[in-house]
């Protein structure tokens, strides 16, 4: 959905929920550093940075907008 432009904001939210439960499981279950070493917080704000912009100029949505 991130890629076509359709509905980026519900799948924005959904692959920071995803990638942050991803995680926190690497903290819990692996050592401490490994999160760190794959960088997965990077991945975990940047789909939330995503989901917070107001319009999205390039998706499928904004074309749609412009219809009505």
């Amino acid at each position: 959905m991130l890629i076509v432009g359709y509905k980026i904001k519900l799948a924005a939210i959904s692959s920071f929920s995803l990638t942050l439960a991803f995680a926190l499981s690497m903290f819990i279950f692996a050592n401490y550093r490994a999160h760190f070493n794959y960088s997965i917080f990077v991945v975990s704000d940047s789909s939330l940075l995503l989901a917070t912009l107001p319009a999205y100029k390039w998706s499928i949505e904004a074309t749609n907008n412009y219809a009505h």
